[in-house]
């Protein structure tokens, strides 16, 4: 079932369904609330901007000293990443995203931060006017969320993963949907 982001872990806790799946990062607040799986996908965070803005914010150091109209998913890594960081934003909006790619092509916004796959993803979606800029940031392990109280549901899914890693289905899964040469 999709569940809107910020949604996603009250859901879980009110018992609407057993596990998050949506690439979320394992962070120290939220392991407060609820546990994780083993991680499956180490990545770090990612700007989308447009190609004709690249001598603007053609690179990690352009991007995060940028005075420009930002805009990330509220309550994410990203949106955490861009208060730390990016401290020159001149605003920072919240866009899911669904419409992130749109803002920066109607010139709304100057540069959407978010986990490199969907960064990736999006530019892949419009690659005649956006384009990515790998920023230096922190990896992040990603991992399925569980409640505290399922341990036997945390055991069953880490037993799972470790068969995928062991047998290469984790690999084959990972490449097909976020092939190496992407991160580029």
């Amino acid at each position: 079932m999709e569940v809107p982001w910020e949604q996603q872990v009250n859901s879980l806790l009110a018992d609407k369904f057993d596990v998050i799946m949506s690439g979320m990062t394992i962070t120290r607040e939220r392991r407060v609330r609820i546990a994780f799986s083993e991680p499956y996908l180490q990545q770090g965070q990612m700007a989308l901007v447009r190609r004709t803005d690249l001598d603007r914010f053609g690179t990690s150091l352009k991007v995060c000293s940028a005075n420009a109209n930002f805009a990330v998913q509220r309550k994410t890594t990203g949106d955490i990443f861009v208060q730390q960081v990016c401290r020159n934003a001149s605003s920072v909006g919240n866009l899911d995203p669904a419409d992130a790619a749109q803002a920066i092509c109607c010139k709304m916004i100057d540069i959407y931060i978010h986990d490199a796959p969907i960064i990736v993803w999006m530019a892949s979606e419009n690659e005649a006017d956006l384009t990515t800029v790998p920023i230096q940031s922190p990896t992040q392990s990603i991992a399925w969320g569980i409640k505290k109280t399922d341990v036997d549901l945390q055991a069953t899914l880490n037993k799972v993963l470790a068969q995928w890693k062991q047998d290469g289905t984790l690999d084959r899964i990972r490449q097909r949907w976020l092939p190496d040469d992407m991160w580029k």
